[in-house]
Parts: structure tokens; sequence; C-alpha cells
């Protein structure tokens, strides 16, 4: 029904260009520079991502939150003409959606053509996602906040997550991937998290606001008031009825605004 809807709103909207290059999943390394020439494509800088929503949007994705997912799916995605995010709606913390997303656009830039889902291209897609969201160039110096003396500075790990918009879980797998932490450090992280009961949610994550997707929202209000196609025609063109299309849009919230292009 996703990839209909999508379908129909190409038909009428012209949207955002799809522009995310294939890249080799052969190495680390490759992996790496490929998140780098993604920033590098889209002028991104170096520094924390404001809305990796909009960017994946600017890049051509369509993004939309649904329910009924499987309560251990963060995101889901399809790979067809027009790349499609499926985000799980329930309840899911900005840090683990924005990293979701970027886990998704790893997938379309290094798994063209290829099955995924099993541990070797899951692992690829989630360190396109740390080296996405966190730069080594930048990143793995900022990390050095998170250490004091031997020890993890719990203190320094909530001021990363709330620059950089990323998961305490995702600070120190990153710092451990650079080689900041040490396998003992990032072991004792995972334990204190847990310990604090922030294994699934973590303190700080009311403080970050959800990001809202929206090409979808924009195209069904550019189709309604500029062209005469309302909601209704839009589930004729789908062939359902106007309640299913209802039922697979989630209301948008206030989104924040950054270092990415508004559409």
């Amino acid at each position: 029904m996703l990839k209909r809807l999508v379908g129909v709103l190409d038909e009428h909207v012209e949207l955002p260009r799809y522009q995310v290059g294939e890249a080799d999943p052969e190495s680390p390394e490759t992996i790496e520079r490929a998140a780098e020439k993604f920033r590098s494509l889209f002028g991104l800088g170096l520094g924390p991502l404001s809305n990796v929503t909009r960017i994946a949007e600017n890049a051509g994705a369509v993004v939309i939150k649904v329910r009924g997912l499987a309560t251990e799916i963060d995101a889901v995605s399809f790979a067809t003409k027009r790349p499609l995010i499926a985000l799980n709606s329930s309840g899911r913390s900005a840090c683990r959606e924005r990293f979701g997303i970027a886990h998704e656009l790893g997938h379309f830039s290094l798994h063209i053509g290829v099955l995924t889902g099993d541990r070797l291209t899951e692992t690829q897609a989630n360190r396109f996602a740390s080296s996405l969201l966190m730069p080594r160039s930048t990143f793995a110096g900022e990390c050095r906040l998170a250490i004091r003396g031997t020890r993890l500075n719990w203190l320094g790990l909530s001021e990363l997550k709330l620059r950089w918009g990323v998961s305490k879980a995702a600070i120190i797998f990153r710092g451990r991937q650079l080689g900041v932490f040490s396998d003992d450090q990032a072991r004792a992280g995972y334990v204190g998290l847990n310990r604090h009961g922030e294994a699934v949610q973590e303190s700080e994550d009311h403080l970050i606001a959800n990001e809202e997707p929206e090409v979808i929202a924009e195209s069904l209000k550019v189709m309604k008031e500029h062209l005469g196609v309302p909601q209704s025609a839009v589930a004729r063109e789908m062939r359902v009825r106007p309640n299913l299309l209802q039922n697979l849009l989630v209301s948008p919230r206030t989104e924040s605004v950054g270092n990415v292009v508004h559409l």
C-alpha cells in the first residue's frame, strides 16, 4: 500500500531526485568513505546532523511512520524505483529513528541488488550509519570527552548524545570502532546502561525531539490545494478505500530546522 501511495504521488508532483550513490561494502574503510562521500554530496560538513529524516528525503527517498511493525523493528526499507523507508511509529526515541534512517540509507548505498537481513549486511549498514552520523575525522576527537582517566565519563556521554543526536549506546559503539574506547571500557559502558535501565530507553531521550517526515504530507497538500486532487482521489488511484489510506498516514508533528535545506 505504501508503494502504491508513493507511485501515485510520483505521477502528480515532482519529488526530489534520487541521489544515493552506489558504494562498495568490501571493507570498513570503503564504507567509511561511502558515508563521507554522502555527506560531501549534500554539503553536510563534518559536524552533527540536525535532521536525518530531511536528509533522506532530500536524497530522494520517501520516509513515513507506520503502525503495526514488530516491536524489535525500528525501520524497514524498500529499494524500489522510489526508495521508501518505513519507521516504526510505536514510541521510538529520536536517536533510534535517526540511526534507523541512516542504517537504511546504508542499505541503499551498499546493497543494490543484494538480499539483506543477514548478519554481514546488517553490520555493514550499521557501519555506514555510524560513519554518517559520527564522522571519524571530527567525532574521534570529541569522543574523548566521554573518558575520565581510565573510565567512561557518563556526563560527557550525555553531552555528546545531546550534541550529536545519537544514543549513548551508539557513541560507545562508535568510540570503540574508532579506537578511542578500549574493549573493557566499551564493555563497562554497556553494563552500565543495563544496570541503570537504559538498555532500550535512555534517560535523555525526552530531551531530543523526534523528526517528522515531510514529503508525503507536503505532496498531499500540494495535490489538494494546487492540483485539485483530494485525498479521496488519491485513494481511488491507489484502488483502496479512503479509510485505508487514512490509516496509513500518521499525523506529523512540528519538526526542527538546522543545517539541512527545507524541501
